[in-house]
């Protein structure tokens, strides 16, 4: 009751809260977007449970996906950037990094091997996306080491991915390419999430999804954009 008796401006009396929609419905292709929640004990360990959570589940997989070529692995913060460049490095991945401090021509020569599929897997932070907008090419499967801060950055990048490409271009019949998409064709996202990423993952999915995930028993949760 301080404010109506005390305050003569009205200012701060009324709270506007946004309810985001979230960008699911902007990405092209159709993709096969999981989100895998794991668990952290505090907002301070959530960068090491992120870390132990990608080694376990999600390495393994990666692996088998790097096999074909064209896994985009983009991460939010230069932090959890060099570390994860570290862990490549010591399990003797064949992959490229570019960040906001890689230089253009080392730039340029990571995205045409990346796009000639001779290097399987692009290291590709948030930042290098935010000043530069590079057209990523030849993006076959996604994996969100975080959520990108920047929700469109989300639906832009899965929409440079090469389902995006053969989406847009002429093709054969709408339910012959609504078969293929249905087998996998045009590869796969993973964005992994905990509950202290509720922000990032509202502006994502939107706001009545995500407190559904957060609250949700099962950790996984599929979508595939129609």
């Amino acid at each position: 009751m301080f404010l109506p008796r005390r305050c003569c401006s009205h200012a701060g009396k009324a709270r506007l809260v946004a309810e985001p929609a979230g960008v699911l419905s902007q990405v092209v292709p159709r993709v096969r977007q999981t989100f895998e929640r794991f668990d952290a004990p505090s907002a301070a360990a959530a960068a090491d449970a992120r870390l132990e959570h990608f080694k376990a589940a999600v390495w393994p997989r990666l692996q088998e996906a790097c096999a074909g070529g064209g896994v985009l692995l983009f991460v939010p913060q230069y932090f959890d950037f060099v570390r994860l460049r570290n862990f490549l490095k010591a399990e003797e991945a064949d992959f490229l990094a570019v960040s906001e401090y890689t230089p253009y021509s080392q730039v340029t020569r990571a995205r045409s091997l990346f796009f000639q599929r001779r290097t399987p897997l692009l290291l590709y932070t948030e930042r290098a996306h935010f000043y530069h907008r590079y057209r990523i090419r030849g993006i076959r499967d996604a994996v969100f080491y975080a959520l990108p801060e920047h929700a469109h950055f989300y639906s832009e990048l899965l929409n440079l991915s090469e389902g995006a490409a053969a989406a847009a271009a002429p093709g054969p019949a709408p339910e012959a390419a609504a078969a293929e998409a249905a087998a996998g064709a045009q590869g796969s996202v993973a964005a992994l999430f905990c509950r202290y990423d509720a922000l990032a993952l509202a502006r994502v999915v939107g706001a009545a999804r995500a407190r559904k995930m957060l609250a949700a028993e099962s950790g996984t949760f599929l979508f595939v954009n129609q």
